[in-house]
């Protein structure tokens, strides 16, 4: 089997990717990829894939669960979670951006990113012309889930790094000090919100 082949519900099998957005654009439902098919793109690189991870904003959410009636609606309604064609599907639900700023659910607490971190980019996987999440919010993205630091040991270090050098200085420079001072970042936007 070629390189370029699909695996019939293997973990390299784009198919369900496709079929879902397919889907997804058919309904009128507004989404952006991240995780590991939008860095697929952005490195240029096949690599194998669990799941499917989309980021939608907030208003799409009953559109999916007309669309998905079996999902799970998760963590305060930021999240729905469900199967398609086997796949696990995440679905990220984010608010509407305030003042040039885009709210990002993290653990207990929130993060306030550059709206233009979640305009979308187009991109091709494997074929498909696909609105990915930019390049720049999946890094933070990666950071928030390794709780605030990429270390060598971890599984992220290889793709992080590499994603990171795709970035303009000006966005790197912004997600590096995330990773340099997170929780003092995190801290001081909680007690921003608390007021």
């Amino acid at each position: 089997m070629s390189k370029t082949e699909n695996r019939a519900n293997g973990p390299g099998d784009v198919r369900p990717l496709h079929s879902l957005c397919a889907l997804l654009e058919q309904r009128g439902i507004r989404y952006l990829i991240h995780g590991g098919w939008a860095a697929e793109d952005y490195l240029q690189r096949e690599r194998p894939h669990r799941d499917i991870d989309l980021a939608s904003p907030a208003t799409e959410r009953l559109k999916y669960l007309e669309c998905f009636p079996a999902a799970d609606d998760l963590r305060s309604r930021s999240k729905i979670k469900f199967l398609y064609e086997g796949i696990p599907v995440e679905v990220t639900l984010t608010p509407p951006p305030r003042g040039g700023r885009l709210t990002v659910p993290y653990k207990n607490r929130t993060l306030r990113v550059p709206a233009k971190f979640a305009e979308p980019v187009l991109g091709s996987i494997r074929g498909r012309t696909c609105p990915l999440l930019p390049c720049a919010m999946i890094c933070l993205n990666t950071l928030t889930r390794a709780g605030g630091r990429i270390d060598e040991t971890s599984t992220y270090n290889e793709d992080f790094k590499a994603l990171m050098r795709t970035l303009t200085p000006a966005e790197r420079e912004e997600i590096e000090q995330l990773c340099r001072q997170p929780e003092r970042l995190l801290d001081r936007l909680a007690r921003f919100f608390r007021r």
